[in-house]
């Protein structure tokens, strides 16, 4: 196998195996509400205090890259994954415990993702380099599929913490892989290597990488608030009178294939942008998303069946450039300082990530709660919002960006 397959494919398994536990608290967050009596805040803070530990940890996970292996971080990175999954399921009591084992899966996936998408950077040139870290970050929407897809194999109710018992055998699955069949990056003559400070002033200045840094913020805050809350919101779908004939369906399997069908446009729009013009096709399906956003605010209290299809198309204008802003940092970045760049653009990233679902979760409480219906239209109101700040975003610098 040529080290482009390898990296492609055994580091993205990697992501996808790591990410089993990423979503774990969405995926069952009703059962959980329930069970230790949480309101719809606290059910914000639990989903994302994941990306509070990642944006804490990443900046230096990420710059550190620019040091060492990146392999070697991301191996004990699905140690902390797993060791958070086995915490939650044996461990935690309540809000506060639970939270905490978050923030260490958080670094958990700090230590992961954007070191892997380094180790690629390192060991591929040109079009390889392009294609694998087109593939590479379309993955983790494939990744975010997994804990729905667990989460319809259980009985949710009764077993919502084995959701991460499983999360902690998929990531230890996960590091054998890794240690065995992923190459370590090349080793940098101690001279070579740029201070970090000096590193992160570098990345600061680049205006390409502050841009898809500042676009990353609402992306990510849109796609992680919307996964955060994507059952409660479909069990308020169904509760309405009209949808009763619902009530069977099993929803987190609706969850998975929403996350799922993401990634093959999340490929052909990152491929889009390799020829094209990168700033117009983040502007484009940030519009889209945002439009769809405002239809399923209203489009939530009627036919739950029609309510999924939309489920459907915005879970493609979600994830839609994700790979394609990645990239976007990757190409900018200067070769000897990529690390930070990468450190600035999780830290925007998930920053984002970690306020949005909590934000939301404000709004679904403030208009009632998750059983009132204005609360959801507000909600994805909401998530409208944050989906237009990579559009703005990518038009305040557009006189620098052209058309990389």
């Amino acid at each position: 196998m040529s080290l482009e397959n390898r990296l492609k494919w055994f580091v993205s398994a990697g992501l996808i195996l790591n990410m089993v536990g990423f979503l774990a608290p969405a995926a069952v967050l009703p059962q959980i509400l329930d069970d230790w009596q949480l309101s719809e805040k606290s059910g914000g803070l639990l989903t994302g205090a994941l990306f509070g530990g990642y944006a804490l940890s990443s900046p230096f996970l990420s710059a550190l890259t620019d040091r060492i292996d990146a392999k070697r971080i991301m191996l004990v990175a699905l140690i902390a994954s797993s060791s958070a999954g086995y915490g939650i399921a044996y461990m935690a009591d309540g809000l506060w415990t639970a939270v905490a084992f978050r923030v260490i899966a958080g670094f958990g996936l700090a230590g992961y993702y954007m070191p892997g998408l380094k180790l690629i950077a390192d060991l591929l040139e040109g079009d390889q380099r392009m294609r694998t870290a087109a593939v590479y970050p379309s993955m983790f929407a494939l990744g975010g599929a997994g804990p729905f897809f667990v989460a319809s194999m259980l009985d949710v109710p009764a077993d919502w913490r084995w959701i991460f018992v499983i999360s902690g055998h998929a990531a230890l699955i996960a590091f054998v892989m890794v240690a065995v069949f992923v190459p370590a990056s090349p080793a940098k003559p101690a001279n070579a290597r740029v201070k970090f400070h000096t590193a992160l002033g570098r990345a600061l200045r680049n205006r390409g990488v502050r841009a898809y840094s500042m676009a990353a913020a609402g992306h990510i805050s849109e796609i992680f608030s919307f996964r955060s809350w994507i059952i409660a919101s479909m069990v308020f779908g169904v509760s309405l009178p009209m949808n009763q004939g619902f009530a069977e369906w099993n929803l987190p399997i609706v969850a998975a294939l929403s996350t799922v069908i993401t990634v093959p446009a999340s490929v052909m729009f990152a491929r889009l942008s390799m020829v094209g013009d990168r700033r117009k096709v983040v502007t484009f399906i940030a519009l889209c998303s945002a439009s769809v956003a405002v239809i399923m605010a209203f489009a939530i209290h009627g036919s739950f069946f029609a309510f999924c299809l939309l489920l459907m198309i915005y879970g493609i204008t979600t994830f839609g450039d994700t790979a394609t802003l990645s990239g976007g940092v990757v190409m900018h970045a200067d070769a000897d300082s990529r690390g930070a760049a990468l450190a600035v653009f999780s830290l925007c990233g998930f920053g984002g990530g970690m306020l949005g679902p909590i934000v939301i979760g404000l709004v679904i409480e403030g208009f009632g709660g998750r059983h009132a219906p204005d609360a959801w239209t507000a909600a994805y109101l909401g998530l409208a919002c944050f989906a237009l700040i990579p559009a703005l975003t990518m038009g305040l610098y557009s006189r620098h960006l052209g058309k990389s």
